[in-house]
């Protein structure tokens, strides 16, 4: 955004595509399964030599629900995944977050931030400067998402049910049950089995994932 003549000028923002959405949805979930300690242990495993057996990826892709994860023209499954998290690991020599080892959710999302900085130190005292600045990028970030937001981006910040439902899927595809995942979610507010049943299966039409 530039502020030339003291009027901001937003940028244009392309509006966001399906298999974009579904990419920047798979990269929320997958980040449930980057804080999952099981599953990063045996996520480890793959790399080891002779880990990527063809077998052994699928049935790992199985026990934690990935093999659920359909491919389209942009995506792996769930087992393609698996494997170009290999590839990537032993490429870099170092073990890789999932979702950047996907190859999606950076850049689907991003959005061109600019502004104007102006300070005199002869005028302005440094702390106060600080405070301006830090307001005024609060107020160009603010500004930025809804602009992003109004062309069809996400935003987990500012949409709490979505990441919610995403939270969701992750739990039922590892194993929990509607109604357990209903009562653990309770806990703020009243949720029914058949409501979790519903936004599980949505989001999970959403990203791409076969139930």
């Amino acid at each position: 955004m530039n502020t030339a003549g003291g009027r901001p000028r937003h940028a244009n923002v392309p509006a966001l595509l399906d298999w974009q959405e579904r990419g920047f949805l798979r990269w929320a979930l997958l980040e449930h399964y980057e804080d999952d300690d099981d599953f990063r242990r045996d996520l480890r495993t793959l790399a080891l030599p002779g880990g990527d057996d063809q077998d052994y990826v699928a049935e790992l892709a199985a026990r934690y629900g990935l093999d659920r994860l359909k491919a389209d023209e942009h995506h792996g499954d769930g087992i393609a995944l698996l494997q170009g998290w290999v590839r990537a690991s032993r490429r870099f020599g170092m073990e890789l977050p999932l979702s950047t080892a996907a190859g999606f959710g950076g850049a689907v999302a991003q959005v061109a931030v600019e502004d104007r900085i102006v300070w005199d130190p002869a005028r302005e005292p440094r702390p106060h400067a600080r405070r301006r600045l830090l307001a005024q990028i609060d107020a160009l970030l603010a500004r930025s998402e809804a602009k992003a937001i109004e062309h069809g981006y996400l935003s987990l910040d500012t949409a709490p049910r979505l990441k919610e439902h995403v939270e969701w899927t992750y739990l039922y595809l590892r194993g929990q049950t509607y109604q357990e995942i209903a009562a653990a979610a309770s806990t703020v507010r009243h949720y029914e089995a058949r409501g979790v049943a519903i936004a599980v299966r949505r989001m999970a039409e959403r990203i791409g994932l076969v139930l």
